[in-house]
Protein backbone atom coordinates (compact mmCIF):
# COMPACT_ATOMS: atom_id res chain seq x y z
CA UNK A 1 0.00 0.00 0.00
CA UNK A 2 0.73 3.37 -0.56
CA UNK A 3 0.64 6.47 1.66
CA UNK A 4 -1.82 8.70 -0.18
CA UNK A 5 -0.43 12.18 0.78
CA UNK A 6 2.63 13.28 2.59
CA UNK A 7 2.19 16.27 5.09
CA UNK A 8 5.30 18.50 5.86
CA UNK A 9 4.20 20.75 8.95
CA UNK A 10 6.76 23.08 9.54
CA UNK A 11 6.91 26.78 9.97
CA UNK A 12 10.33 26.88 8.18
CA UNK A 13 10.03 27.42 4.81
CA UNK A 14 13.42 26.82 3.61
CA UNK A 15 12.94 23.25 5.01
CA UNK A 16 9.50 22.83 2.89
CA UNK A 17 12.23 23.86 -0.01
CA UNK A 18 14.49 21.30 0.93
CA UNK A 19 11.48 18.19 1.41
CA UNK A 20 10.69 19.20 -2.45
CA UNK A 21 14.31 19.03 -3.75
CA UNK A 22 14.94 15.95 -2.10
CA UNK A 23 11.39 14.29 -3.55
CA UNK A 24 11.92 15.74 -6.57
CA UNK A 25 15.50 13.96 -6.94
CA UNK A 26 14.15 10.42 -5.86
CA UNK A 27 10.87 10.58 -8.14
CA UNK A 28 8.23 10.54 -5.02
CA UNK A 29 4.62 10.76 -7.31
CA UNK A 30 2.95 10.80 -4.03
CA UNK A 31 1.01 14.17 -3.49
CA UNK A 32 2.77 16.40 -1.09
CA UNK A 33 1.48 19.22 0.77
CA UNK A 34 3.00 21.98 3.14
CA UNK A 35 2.00 24.03 6.28
CA UNK A 36 3.74 26.26 8.39
CA UNK A 37 1.44 25.22 11.72
CA UNK A 38 -0.63 22.42 12.93
CA UNK A 39 -3.77 24.65 13.17
CA UNK A 40 -4.03 25.12 10.00
CA UNK A 41 -3.25 21.29 9.01
CA UNK A 42 -6.00 20.43 11.63
CA UNK A 43 -8.61 23.05 10.27
CA UNK A 44 -7.94 21.77 6.81
CA UNK A 45 -7.35 18.13 6.68
CA UNK A 46 -10.04 15.79 8.69
CA UNK A 47 -12.79 17.12 7.26
CA UNK A 48 -11.76 16.16 3.40
CA UNK A 49 -10.17 13.25 4.74
CA UNK A 50 -12.76 12.07 6.87
CA UNK A 51 -14.63 11.72 3.05
CA UNK A 52 -12.15 10.57 1.30
CA UNK A 53 -13.20 7.02 1.38
CA UNK A 54 -9.04 6.42 0.35
CA UNK A 55 -8.15 2.78 2.68
CA UNK A 56 -4.83 4.02 2.76
CA UNK A 57 -2.51 5.75 5.15
CA UNK A 58 -1.21 9.51 5.35
CA UNK A 59 2.42 10.15 6.35
CA UNK A 60 2.93 13.57 8.41
CA UNK A 61 6.56 14.84 8.60
CA UNK A 62 5.90 17.30 12.14
CA UNK A 63 8.87 19.70 13.58
CA UNK A 64 7.78 19.04 16.98
CA UNK A 65 9.76 22.07 18.66
CA UNK A 66 8.90 24.75 16.10
CA UNK A 67 7.92 28.10 17.20
CA UNK A 68 7.98 27.21 20.99
CA UNK A 69 6.64 23.74 21.36
CA UNK A 70 4.03 24.00 18.43
CA UNK A 71 4.56 20.54 17.09
CA UNK A 72 3.63 19.11 20.38
CA UNK A 73 0.08 21.15 20.85
CA UNK A 74 -0.38 19.50 17.68
CA UNK A 75 0.32 16.45 18.86
CA UNK A 76 -2.08 16.97 21.73
CA UNK A 77 -4.83 18.19 19.54
CA UNK A 78 -4.25 15.43 17.02
CA UNK A 79 -4.61 12.79 19.56
CA UNK A 80 -7.83 14.30 20.60
CA UNK A 81 -9.57 13.20 16.95
CA UNK A 82 -11.74 10.45 16.81
CA UNK A 83 -9.58 6.95 16.55
CA UNK A 84 -11.22 6.08 12.67
CA UNK A 85 -9.06 9.53 11.47
CA UNK A 86 -5.97 9.14 13.38
CA UNK A 87 -5.32 5.43 12.21
CA UNK A 88 -5.11 6.89 8.38
CA UNK A 89 -2.31 8.58 9.83
CA UNK A 90 1.35 7.88 10.34
CA UNK A 91 3.44 10.49 11.91
CA UNK A 92 6.96 11.25 12.10
CA UNK A 93 8.41 13.44 14.43
CA UNK A 94 11.27 15.77 13.50
CA UNK A 95 13.21 17.63 16.34
CA UNK A 96 16.74 19.43 16.40
CA UNK A 97 16.81 18.47 20.10
CA UNK A 98 19.20 15.38 21.04
CA UNK A 99 17.56 13.98 23.94
CA UNK A 100 16.58 10.76 24.47
CA UNK A 101 13.36 11.94 27.14
CA UNK A 102 11.96 14.23 23.97
CA UNK A 103 12.32 10.75 21.60
CA UNK A 104 10.85 9.14 24.31
CA UNK A 105 7.42 11.52 24.61
CA UNK A 106 6.79 11.58 21.14
CA UNK A 107 6.92 7.89 20.61
CA UNK A 108 4.71 7.85 23.68
CA UNK A 109 2.00 9.38 21.10
CA UNK A 110 0.37 6.05 19.43
CA UNK A 111 0.42 7.86 16.12
CA UNK A 112 3.95 8.61 16.22
CA UNK A 113 5.92 6.14 14.52
CA UNK A 114 9.63 7.81 14.08
CA UNK A 115 11.47 10.35 15.56
CA UNK A 116 14.58 11.72 13.48
CA UNK A 117 16.67 14.46 13.95
CA UNK A 118 17.03 17.36 11.64
CA UNK A 119 18.10 19.44 9.64
CA UNK A 120 19.11 16.34 7.47
CA UNK A 121 21.31 16.40 4.72
CA UNK A 122 20.46 14.84 1.56
CA UNK A 123 21.80 11.37 2.92
CA UNK A 124 19.69 11.44 5.68
CA UNK A 125 16.61 12.24 3.78
CA UNK A 126 17.21 8.80 2.38
CA UNK A 127 17.80 7.23 5.45
CA UNK A 128 14.69 7.94 6.98
CA UNK A 129 12.69 7.11 3.74
CA UNK A 130 14.83 3.83 3.62
CA UNK A 131 13.22 3.33 7.39
CA UNK A 132 9.57 4.89 6.72
CA UNK A 133 9.52 2.26 3.70
CA UNK A 134 10.98 -0.83 5.14
CA UNK A 135 9.25 -0.91 8.99
CA UNK A 136 5.84 0.24 7.80
CA UNK A 137 3.41 -1.91 5.86
CA UNK A 138 3.47 1.71 2.81
CA UNK A 139 5.84 2.99 0.66
CA UNK A 140 6.14 6.48 -0.77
Amino acid sequence: MEFNAIYIVDPDTAFHSAIKKFTDKIGVNTPIFYFTNGDDFLKENPKSIDNSGNDGENLILLDLNAQNGIGWEFLKKFDGLNYQLKSTFQIVALSEELSLSERNQALAYQSVSFYFHKPFTYRGFITMVETIVNDLPSSI
